[in-house]
């Protein structure tokens, strides 16, 4: 992929954020919130500027006939960036938000517009070969640089979203070892050594063993075969 194809993705993907954002609920506390959505698109804004900072616009900016154009494109992108975090520290829910929200972003359009009628014509124009590149390898390097910094390329209500199903995963699949030995154990029969996982059913408890000792190895192996990186809780269903 070359550095093209890269900025039409940070362009879509920041479309999506902004289409988003007026279906998206006031306050803080549920998962698709306006203000996940809006630090989401701050930071995709962010990442995606710093890139051509480091890649496109220092080759444009030596250059007579699009020196004008990398000052102009830099002097928007800071003022939409201003209204944008100013709106951070605004309640999402206030009146007139999603109006002050549709006004900064109408700037980013504008911006990204230009990026595909002037900026990115004028580079096309002007960077062939090595030259290219080297623009596009400084382009992906700075871009993962700055993901490598923030921890992660997923926007916030996506790696909330993940969290989610794979805690909700790991309890069911816990849920279900217990039901199955129970019900094996009511009926006479041993517990089935196979899984579809192929891997060996959980013993049950030993004698003098620790419930809440269990309780966490059980849901800690559980995790590990949805999702590592999800969040621990305490499985109250495991009771013997």
């Amino acid at each position: 992929m070359d550095i093209w194809h890269f900025i039409e993705r940070d362009h879509a993907n920041i479309a999506y954020l902004i289409h988003e954002m007026p279906a998206a609920l006031p306050g803080a506390d549920v998962l698709r919130s306006r203000s996940r959505l809006l630090a989401d698109l701050i930071d995709e804004l962010d990442r995606h500027a710093k890139a051509l900072s480091g890649s496109l616009y220092p080759v444009l900016r030596r250059d007579p006939g699009t020196e004008r154009l990398i000052a102009d494109l830099a002097a928007e992108e800071a003022e939409f960036m201003r209204a944008l975090r100013r709106l951070q520290r605004q309640r999402t829910d206030s009146r007139g938000w999603l109006d002050r929200f549709a006004d900064a972003t109408y700037a980013v359009d504008r911006w990204l517009h230009r990026h595909r009628h002037e900026l990115v014509p004028a580079a096309r124009a002007r960077l062939f070969g090595p030259d290219l590149d080297r623009t596009g390898d400084a382009f992906i390097r700075a871009r993962r640089r700055l993901l490598n910094e923030r921890g992660s390329g997923f926007p916030g209500h996506l790696r909330k979203a993940g969290a989610v199903v794979a805690l909700t995963s790991a309890v069911a699949l816990l849920i279900w070892r217990l039901g199955a030995a129970d019900r094996h154990r009511g009926a006479g029969q041993p517990v089935p050594a196979k899984r579809a996982d192929g891997a060996a059913p959980q013993p049950p408890r030993e004698r003098g063993e620790d419930l809440r000792e269990r309780q966490e190895r059980l849901l800690d192996e559980a995790i590990e075969e949805t999702f590592p990186a999800s969040d621990p809780i305490a499985p109250s269903r495991i009771t013997r």
